[in-house]
Formats: structure tokens, sequence, C-alpha cells
């Protein structure tokens, strides 16, 4: 489908990245904060996250969930390239990323040509990151969960 040239720009990436990729996603459409995971996260993981991005101000609901590896949904069957997960990220242009595990860090360090250190914060083209090992494991005990809200504690709070 071909967009005008007289929408509004980001509108029509974000809208091209939910078309291309909407098998891989779930959550906020327009994505303020973008989760990036290498396996459907469990229920759990999710809500601790969108718990999280919702005290840090940017609203509730407003986390958008991306499974970059395999998943049962056949319209997703194929694999991502490095250049299809960083056209999906800067299309959906969230304000913050949360890579959720390893392999999800490994691939977008290899999609930005940038290194993605986990656990820490870091930046990818301007844009606050926060990098876990295993961010679904991390939730199994209390001193773990503390770790995993410190760290997501130091991405930008918004004000209202």
């Amino acid at each position: 489908m071909k967009k005008s040239a007289n929408s509004n720009m980001y509108e029509v990436s974000l809208t091209e990245a939910w078309d291309r990729y909407g098998a891989r996603l779930n959550g906020a459409f327009e994505c303020p904060a973008l989760v990036v995971s290498s396996t459907i996260l469990p229920n759990q993981a999710k809500n601790a996250l969108s718990s999280s991005i919702e005290a840090l101000g940017y609203g509730k609901a407003a986390c958008t969930f991306f499974v970059i590896g395999a998943i049962a949904e056949p319209a997703a069957a194929d694999s991502l390239t490095d250049a299809d997960l960083f056209s999906v990220i800067e299309g959906l242009d969230p304000l913050v990323l949360i890579i959720a595990d390893e392999e999800a860090a490994s691939a977008c360090s290899r999609a930005y040509r940038n290194d993605v250190v986990v656990p820490d914060k870091g930046r990818l083209l301007g844009r606050d990151v926060v990098g876990f090992k295993n961010f679904a494991a991390m939730l199994e005990t209390p001193q773990d969960k503390q770790r995993a809200w410190g760290l997501l504690k130091r991405l930008p709070r918004l004000e209202s």
C-alpha cells in the first residue's frame, strides 16, 4: 500500500514497520518503549516491564514487544536479518529500547555495528538503551528483581 507524501513521515514508518513485522510485534502501537527479545517473554516479564515503564512516566501500556527469534506465526517464519532488525527498530522509533537477553543484545550489536553491553545502560543512535543478560530470569529472586529495577531506573524519566 502506497502512503501519501502528505502524511506524517514518522507515522508512515511506524505503520510500515507494523505492516511488515506485525507477526513479531505486540503491545503499544506508538511504541514509547521497545522491548527486543530472542523469544516470546513470559507474561510475568511483560507485566514487570510494562509496570516499570509506566512508573518512569511513559504511560500505561507503553511497551511494544518485538521477538527476533523463531515464532509459530507462519507470517513470521522467515528469520530476520540484521538489516531487518535495524529497519524495524528505526521504523518504530521508540523513545527507549530495552534488550531482554544476550541473544537480542548480540543481534542489536550487529544491526547497529555498536556494542550493546549487558547488563548495562548505553545508547544506540542517540536512543537510551538498557540491556539484560536474561530479564525473565531476574524475576525469580527479590535481589535480582531489585537489580533489574535499578537498571531500568537508569532510563530517562518522563515528566508529566
